[in-house]
């Protein structure tokens, strides 16, 4: 049972692994879009708002 059990946590420790690596993709995928792209699909001009407060 303990053969089995090892197994177990070892195909589950990979799948883990597996979805982490997955997630991270997807992170550095969404970080490199740039934002243009986003907002010109809403059609809005990236120009048209201040991006620094003035004080």
């Amino acid at each position: 049972m303990t053969t089995l059990r090892t197994a177990w946590n070892r195909i589950l420790s990979a799948l883990d692994t597996f979805g982490a690596s997955l997630e991270a993709a997807r992170a550095v995928r969404a970080h490199r879009r740039p934002t243009d792209a986003s907002l010109n699909q809403l059609g809005i001009r990236r120009d048209s708002f201040p991006t620094h407060l003035s004080s």
